[in-house]
């Protein structure tokens, strides 16, 4: 899987990186394996790849271009124009041609860890999701992002692709193709299911995380998208409660934070993964 093994690929990095850049690498390799382990990876693959995936990050600018301008998956324009993400196509490079690791699945997940892209492996997730995570991140909203990684793996691929976009807009960046097309795929994901159960039931669906709505299908898109859910929401995701209200006596409940919307009827039903209960539709 590769030319060195753990120990001197930890001494490598010492050497390529500083202190600081280390310690994150080290980080987003134990966040990985966990991720992995949560999700079904290969947990050898996603600790090696999270190593790695920084390990041209303080290469020299011009450097970084070059090793990126070889890499097996290429740059695009867009990202040419970006020095900030040359060091995750020049480590693909590094990787498969001086530690010699010809796994494409590693390869791709240090490739895209920046940007990510559609259709992403399980263990490109993995690694795209732990560098968001690690436990040396501290900007706003960490620890939600964090809970809902290791909760729900699309949700947090679509979070983390708007926290992405956002940041970039913010900052008055190019917008690269990839990180795009990851947004994309990751909000054609999740409409895909709430268009599904809407058309099966001919009513307005909602799908929320435990914190948002994700989806709307049948209507009312522009009222609910987005929005933060209710209190009484939060609490029956919390509690595993489903609720199915109609007639003369039902005791609907508001979906999202000010809500004074009053349903002829309505039903809710958590949504769990594994033990968890992630949502409600």
């Amino acid at each position: 899987m590769c030319s060195v093994n753990i120990n001197e690929l930890r001494d490598i990095l010492k050497i390529r990186l500083s202190k600081k850049r280390y310690t994150h690498s080290l980080n987003v390799a134990d966040a990985a394996l966990k991720l992995a382990e949560k999700y079904g990876a290969d947990i050898e693959k996603a600790y090696l790849a999270g190593l790695v995936h920084d390990i041209c990050k303080e290469v020299p600018i011009d450097e970084q271009l070059a090793m990126a301008q070889k890499c097996r998956q290429g740059i695009d324009e867009t990202e040419q124009k970006i020095p900030a993400l040359y060091h995750a196509a020049a480590g693909s490079w590094y990787g498969e041609n001086v530690l010699h690791i010809h796994d494409e699945d590693i390869l791709n997940a240090v490739r895209y860890h920046t940007t990510g892209r559609a259709g992403m492996s399980r263990l490109e997730e993995c690694v795209y999701l732990a560098d968001l995570i690690s436990e040396d991140r501290t900007y706003k909203d960490v620890g939600r992002m964090r809970r809902l990684a290791f909760e729900d793996i699309n949700g947090a691929m679509l979070e983390a692709a708007r926290f992405t976009l956002s940041d970039v807009i913010a900052k008055g960046s190019f917008i690269p193709e990839n990180s795009m097309q990851t947004y994309n795929y990751y909000t054609a994901l999740i409409k895909q299911y709430a268009e599904s159960v809407a058309q099966t039931m001919n009513q307005k669906v909602a799908v929320s995380d435990r914190d948002q709505i994700i989806a709307v299908a049948g209507g009312g898109k522009r009222e609910l998208l987005g929005k933060t859910i209710s209190r009484q929401l939060e609490e029956m995701i919390i509690n595993r409660e489903n609720s199915i209200q109609a007639g003369l006596d039902k005791k609907t409940i508001p979906l999202i934070s000010g809500d004074e919307d009053s349903y002829s009827a309505q039903a809710i039903y958590p949504i769990c993964c594994e033990g968890d209960c992630i949502g409600a539709v």
